[in-house]
């Protein structure tokens, strides 16, 4: 270990490597049916927590860029009276660091976290990002594989290794990945108890997820609780997307039709797209855990 004395001449770093949040592991799991290992992290408690304890589990989607906020979140929640009860919060993401990240995990987030394909939207992307990054003939829209990766690889894993209360998981996800979230809870709703999808990508694929939306109503069949919320300026940012009124018209539906659907919905005043996240993952937690 290196001491900076407070002499720039005596300053160096040694070991540098990739920042992680503390009391945190990493793993790199090789996925049955993906070429690429998923990068798997995991955050305890703040607290020591009693021998024999069973914890609630968060997962959270878009680890690469979501993870940290969110583990620090979920700590700072567990003090104080109106907070949530302390868990275990798993991060789910890629492989990848460096300049390529940004463009990498973009095209492998229209592969796990949307079902079906926007071909506009795709195009429109694809013009963004470098082809190295972003091959020809790279899958898009596999997010029921991806679903099954979490249930049937991702859960066994976790909870061979750690205390989790299997009747408490969160599925928490922004953007694409709260597009991914809604489409779990009407399509697979036992596979979680509480979800948070922050300005969920209703519009992909000219809104196809209503079609799940209207299919779970019709069964009658959602329970637990539920937290959509996005920034008031979302939709002035995109107004094609309709990110506002989408998600309002789909939650007016859902209290309509799902009467046992713990819902809450939020708009959050003077955020975007890129700064809601944040505030989203607070409060919807905060929603999901109320008492």
């Amino acid at each position: 270990m290196t001491v900076y004395t407070g002499r720039a001449s005596d300053f160096s770093v040694m070991d540098a490597g990739v920042a992680m949040i503390s009391a945190s592991e990493r793993f790199h799991v090789q996925a049955e049916g993906y070429a690429q290992p998923f990068r798997i992290d995991v955050a305890f408690p703040a607290a020591p927590v009693p021998e024999g304890q069973r914890l609630p589990v968060i997962y959270v989607l878009d680890g690469n860029w979501s993870f940290a906020i969110a583990a620090q979140i979920a700590r700072a929640l567990t003090i104080g009276p109106d907070g949530i009860p302390p868990a275990i919060v798993v991060g789910i993401g890629y492989d990848i660091d460096g300049p390529a990240a940004f463009g990498t995990t973009s095209a492998l987030r229209y592969r796990d976290l949307a079902h079906g394909v926007d071909e506009k939207h795709i195009a429109m992307m694809r013009g963004m990002i470098p082809p190295a990054l972003w091959p020809d003939g790279a899958p898009v829209g596999k997010s029921e594989r991806f679903g099954r990766f979490i249930a049937d690889q991702l859960k066994p894993f976790i909870e061979a290794r750690y205390p989790v209360d299997t009747s408490n998981q969160t599925l928490l996800g922004v953007s694409l990945g709260g597009l991914f979230v809604l489409r779990t809870l009407f399509t697979a709703p036992s596979s979680f108890q509480r979800y948070v999808a922050i300005s969920p990508s209703i519009w992909w694929n000219c809104c196809e997820l209503l079609e799940a939306e209207a299919k779970a109503i019709a069964d009658g069949g959602l329970r637990g609780r539920l937290f959509m919320g996005v920034g008031a300026d979302e939709q002035a940012q995109a107004p094609e997307a309709r990110m506002v009124m989408n998600l309002v018209e789909m939650a007016a539906r859902l209290r309509r039709g799902c009467p046992e659907l713990k819902l809450t919905s939020y708009i959050f005043p003077e955020e975007g797209h890129m700064s809601v996240p944040p505030a989203g993952i607070s409060r919807g937690l905060r929603a999901v855990f109320a008492a």
